[in-house]
């Protein structure tokens, strides 16, 4: 009987902690989160939940500051990590809500963060000035501009490549700021709160350039599983990011991994379908500006060097891509 108690403890302690589990008395919610991405999440050993960055922050404030619940994260494949929120194994992830995904999760009323995305271009282009007039997507083809982007970026897929624009694509965002640096391709259209570090790490502020112009944006809620045993909890996480939207903390998070000496620019020309469904398709339109997250503008952050730089390289990427989610895993 001792025997097959101590094999049945043993058992027991092998099992993994999962967020189910009440934690001193308050339930503890687990986030599956897919292939790790700066400055979204990345592993940090010593840090609270093994895990740093944007998305890490936002959720600790909002359930675990606001709300008082546990916190765990699981990291998976991104299709993985979206099949165990959909089957019930995980209780959220923070994405887009399309269509597919609602069918097996409940999006927060409110999103945990808004996101421009902004045209790039690259320094000394020659239709630069024309670039950064662009309102909608049929100005790129008007201007027989070539957007480059990485192979994930299934927002890029839906909103520009679906219109008949010709994009190039590249293996992840690294390829993709330096292809556009080294004159490629023409534009990208990417999210400044990431690309910008890319830009500043490899040392190319001084060969491309950041406009004004904007698309987006690009809304990241908080997906609970239907299957979920926390999903009545919805209406408190949904009253909690209400108020630090409201409040402002959710943007003050986010700008803390934007640059500090780039403020936030007001009436910026931006350029946004009108459905609010970033996956919408049609009927674009410039926009005013819906309070975004725009941590930089071109002329402060990518300032265009002076004189004339050597022509652009012939495009040398792949012109296919596969469908699936940008290299930070979350955007559609």
């Amino acid at each position: 009987m001792r025997i097959s108690l101590l094999l049945l403890t043993a058992f027991l302690l092998m099992i993994p902690s999962h967020g189910r589990c009440a934690e001193q008395g308050r339930p503890v919610l687990v986030c599956a989160v897919g292939t790790p991405g700066a400055p979204f999440h990345t592993p940090d050993h010593g840090s609270r939940y093994g895990w740093k960055g944007l998305f890490i922050d936002i959720l600790d404030r909002v359930m675990v500051q606001e709300l008082g619940m546990g916190l765990a994260f699981e990291s998976y494949p991104w299709k993985r990590a979206q099949k165990q929120v959909e089957d019930g194994n995980a209780d959220f992830l923070i994405s887009v809500p399309t269509r597919e995904r609602l069918l097996y999760s409940i999006a927060s009323d409110e999103p945990l963060l808004k996101m421009d995305l902004h045209v790039y271009a690259y320094a000394g282009h020659p239709r630069l000035d024309e670039i950064r007039k662009i309102g909608t997507p049929m100005d790129i083809i008007r201007l027989d501009l070539t957007p480059v982007t990485n192979e994930g970026n299934g927002w890029h897929k839906e909103n520009i490549d679906s219109l008949g624009i010709k994009t190039l694509y590249v293996p992840n965002d690294e390829n993709l700021v330096q292809f556009l640096a080294k004159r490629r391709a023409d534009i990208m259209i990417d999210a400044p709160i990431s690309m910008n570090r890319l830009i500043r790490q490899y040392g190319l502020t001084a060969d491309i350039v950041q406009t004004d112009v904007r698309f987006g944006p690009v809304n990241f809620h908080l997906l609970m599983s239907r299957k979920s045993r926390h999903a009545g909890l919805m209406p408190k996480i949904n009253a909690a990011i209400g108020k630090l939207m409201a409040d402002g903390t959710l943007e003050k998070l986010a700008l803390e991994y934007a640059r500090l000496n780039c403020p936030r620019q007001p009436g910026l020309r931006h350029a946004a379908p009108v459905a609010g469904d970033p996956g919408d398709r049609g009927n674009w339109q410039p926009a005013a500006d819906q309070g975004a997250l725009t941590p930089c503008s071109g002329a402060e952050s990518m300032p265009e060097p002076a004189g004339e730089r050597p022509g652009r390289s012939p495009h040398a990427a792949r012109t296919t891509s596969k469908m699936g989610e940008l290299s930070w895993n979350s955007i559609s």
